[in-house]
């Protein structure tokens, strides 16, 4: 289905390093600005908190070369200034599995506080606790997250949600079903 060398690099780069100017572009492309604003806060802190954890590449240094560093010190500021800041971005690289780890946790987190509400109230209508709702619970939890819902609207959600007739709705089939209203109640501007 591939290309023999688009499967290669793709591979290439899944074990390998993902240097910043790519995740960079990765994230602003995919999120929001305000979500890509703080997940290249947290992928710039792993990066610095993975160099900080392995030794320093190259050679050099040491007591002997002390004295001509102040000199050459001033003229590297300047030169970052005046443009870099792209060489610096460019020398953050990132391994793959870090940079995956850091936008499955992003993405966990965004996922629980979008369905903060909705699993308090799910856990006070299951009195049983096993994550399963009958249908007059359901109802309940409708009613709840969209009290303008009609009748008919909650009879075809009713319909469309347990289609055999079982009477039993999960954790996971509520969430689908009720998902746009969750997203209107979190844009509500009383929330």
């Amino acid at each position: 289905s591939r290309p023999p060398q688009v499967a290669s690099s793709v591979l290439a780069k899944t074990r390998g390093v993902v240097q910043e100017e790519e995740w960079r572009d990765v994230v602003l492309y995919m999120y929001a600005p305000e979500d890509a604003a703080l997940l290249l806060s947290r992928l710039a802190q792993k990066a610095a908190a993975l160099a900080a954890d392995s030794p320093p590449r190259g050679g050099g240094g040491g007591a002997a070369g002390g004295g001509a560093r102040p000199r050459r010190s001033a003229p590297r500021s300047r030169r970052e200034s005046d443009g870099g800041a792209a060489a610096r971005r460019a020398g953050r690289p990132l391994p793959y599995k870090a940079l995956l780890q850091v936008l499955l946790d992003f993405q966990l987190d965004g996922h629980r506080q979008f369905l903060e509400h909705f699993v308090v109230l799910f856990r006070s209508l299951d009195t049983a606790g096993r994550g399963v709702l009958d249908e007059d619970a359901f109802r309940m939890l409708v009613r709840a997250i969209a009290p303008a819902k009609s009748e008919g609207a909650v009879e075809e959600l009713l319909l469309a949600t347990d289609p055999h007739d079982h009477k039993r709705f999960t954790f996971s089939d509520c969430v689908v079903a009720l998902s746009q209203d969750l997203v209107a109640l979190l844009a509500a501007p009383s929330l």
